[in-house]
């Protein structure tokens, strides 16, 4: 809009910029599709490059707009053009199928992946701010993916597979981008750092080679595990950041079911291990509005945290202090929890008032996301291509940056979605039948639907067990 172009992918003309979109947006693109003439899903540096190139090819051929957009559906992968797709829908609203309207262009949209991280060099010379940013620091991405296989994770069942970046290339690109910059401080950046295999050597060569020049290190955070127990060991040159349990659930019958490999024995250890290596307080991050969860399977975030606090007892006779993060269960598109309802909304405020009971003035403080906007996003993430109306009317009605809580206006979109006819419900707070097409079905990802289904029934196996 402040571009002066159409919103709208349909009423663009000759002369208009193609529109193009990526990274997690493409992995559900139905709700942005009226808007957008190209997605590029998974790693962008491959198709990019042949987008690019075709662009500048066909332009010095003449051809047209449509043309472009035409080709690139035709012969690039993991191009999804949605003017050649149309949604079709059951008699209850629900969605049906994408049939495709061009013959030639896939029905299924296959998510690019580079096969190793040499196809990614680091910026050698990251841009520079004129004035100061927020985090002052080269960040290194040191692996792509996650070895972990959490069923409720996009991120890591998108990100598949699991690709690292030798050592030699981090500390060689390091000492490129710190030469270019002057920054002080190297951030090791991936979906989660402590598993990237040889952090330890790793941390040593940083130390070794960077250390006499008073550059530090930092991770976005630690994650409890066999990684844990030597880190804290490891020279002073490493910043103690925030230590952070993804405990998830709490107690561990959840965590088996949503396969969240950390069991409470570890969470204790793990905590003690930092205490004594100089941590005094640890964040915990939770989820509430798991399927099969219970007020005990509540209660016992509460309890976890306080057993955790208790573990520096044995250390200095005080507690640690525990940030309790609590987040709302929302089923997540790729993921074995796909088919998952969402819980409504009136739930979580009964669990947020049980938790905030529970916790009282003790050394466990509890944040808690903002339900609403939960409630939103598993409207949009689980949405079929009806929804964009819906994200048009909130933002005529005045959304704007609403991921920030100063900004965000519920009634915005409740009065959008009235406008638009569109039944929140139906996308947030249904299961999903897994016998039928899904509206991101269409975009493939590394693992199938098949397995999706089996960790689906498998996860239904662990909440049907007996204690």
């Amino acid at each position: 809009d402040l571009a002066g172009l159409p919103l709208h992918a349909a009423e663009r003309v000759q002369g208009d910029p193609i529109i193009i979109a990526g990274d997690a947006l493409a992995d559900t693109p139905e709700v942005m599709a009226d808007f957008i003439d190209i997605f590029i899903t998974g790693d962008g540096e491959a198709p990019l490059t042949q987008l690019v190139e075709l662009v500048r090819r066909m332009k010095k051929q003449g051809a047209t707009r449509d043309a472009i957009i035409e080709q690139a559906a035709l012969t690039i992968p993991s191009v999804y053009a949605p003017k050649f797709y149309q949604p079709q829908y059951n008699a209850d609203g629900t969605f049906a199928n994408l049939s495709v309207l061009k013959e030639g262009v896939p029905a299924s949209v296959h998510r690019s992946h580079l096969t190793s991280m040499s196809e990614s060099p680091a910026i050698p010379s990251p841009l520079v701010p004129l004035s100061e940013g927020v985090h002052e620091r080269v960040v290194m991405e040191i692996m792509r993916g996650c070895p972990n296989a959490c069923r409720f994770c996009q991120a890591g069942a998108t990100r598949l597979p699991v690709r690292f970046r030798s050592v030699d290339d981090i500390v060689d690109q390091a000492r490129a981008a710190l030469a270019s910059t002057g920054y002080k401080e190297i951030s090791l950046l991936s979906l989660s750092t402590s598993d990237y295999p040889r952090l330890d050597e790793l941390i040593d060569r940083l130390n070794a080679e960077f250390g006499p020049q008073h550059v530090s290190i930092s991770l976005p955070s630690l994650r409890v595990g066999s990684q844990l127990t030597v880190l804290p060991k490891l020279t002073s040159g490493v910043r103690k950041g925030g230590l952070t349990i993804a405990a998830e659930a709490g107690s561990d019958r959840l965590r088996r079911a949503i396969r969240k490999n950390i069991t409470e024995e570890d969470m204790i250890a793990g905590v003690r291990a930092a205490y004594e290596a100089g941590w005094r307080s640890v964040k915990v991050y939770f989820m509430a509005g798991l399927p099969g969860e219970t007020p005990e399977d509540i209660d016992e975030i509460y309890y976890l945290c306080r057993r955790l606090s208790d573990a520096r007892r044995d250390i200095d006779g005080q507690r640690g202090a525990i940030t309790a993060s609590v987040s709302w269960f929302v089923p997540k598109p790729h993921t074995p929890m796909q088919w998952s309802p969402m819980r409504e909304a009136d739930y979580f405020f009964g669990v947020r008032r049980q938790l905030m009971d529970l916790a009282g003035r003790g050394t466990v403080t509890f944040k808690f996301h903002r339900i609403e906007r939960s409630v939103l996003e598993g409207v949009l993430c689980r949405g079929d291509r009806r929804v964009g109306a819906a994200i048009e009317a909130a933002w005529r009605n005045g959304a704007r940056m609403d991921s920030w809580d100063e900004h965000f206006r519920y009634a915005n979109w409740t009065a959008a979605f009235t406008q638009t006819g569109i039944d929140p419900a139906i996308y947030a707070h249904r299961e999903f039948p897994t016998n039928q097409p899904l509206p991101w079905s269409h975009i493939t990802c590394f693992r199938d639907e098949t397995f999706l289904e089996k960790q689906y029934a498998e996860m239904q196996e662990v909440l049907n067990e007996k204690e």
